[in-house]
């Protein structure tokens, strides 16, 4: 399965709760933008920056 498929597998609703919950140590809590999917042994990750300061960013997301 592509990442963009295991993505898809997620509501649309807890995507976007995926995505603004986000760690940035610069800023703390908020929002991924310019991201990019990828594949992960426990689901996916995803890669970009922060919303706030444009800091890179990951969220790990485990998918069964």
């Amino acid at each position: 399965m592509t990442p963009k498929e295991k993505w898809n597998t997620i509501e649309k609703e807890n995507q976007e709760k995926l995505l603004n919950n986000v760690w940035c140590s610069n800023c703390k809590c908020t929002k991924i933008i310019n991201y990019r999917i990828y594949n992960d042994s426990s689901g996916i990750v995803l890669h970009g920056n922060c919303d706030k300061c444009g800091k890179k960013v990951t969220r790990v997301i485990e998918i069964n």
